[in-house]
């Protein structure tokens, strides 16, 4: 029986790895928002798309959701 195997997926895809943001130091969001954009400097980021890892956001310090990720 043939086991499947899982090829690692381009940066972004899963949300564990992003693009490089403004300055490279962070990455755009993966579809399940574990990344957030990069802030204006690119150092911090908005809110994943769903919210289960908030780094800052503009102005806001380092927001971590409560719900269950």
């Amino acid at each position: 029986m043939r086991v499947p195997v899982r090829r690692p997926l381009p940066p972004g895809i899963d949300g564990k790895l992003g693009l490089p943001g403004i300055d490279g130091k962070l990455g755009l969001p993966g579809i399940d928002g574990r990344l957030g954009l990069p802030g204006i400097d690119g150092r911090l980021g908005l809110p994943g798309f769903d919210g289960a890892i908030a780094l800052g956001g503009l102005r806001s310090p380092v927001l971590v959701s409560s719900r269950p990720g």
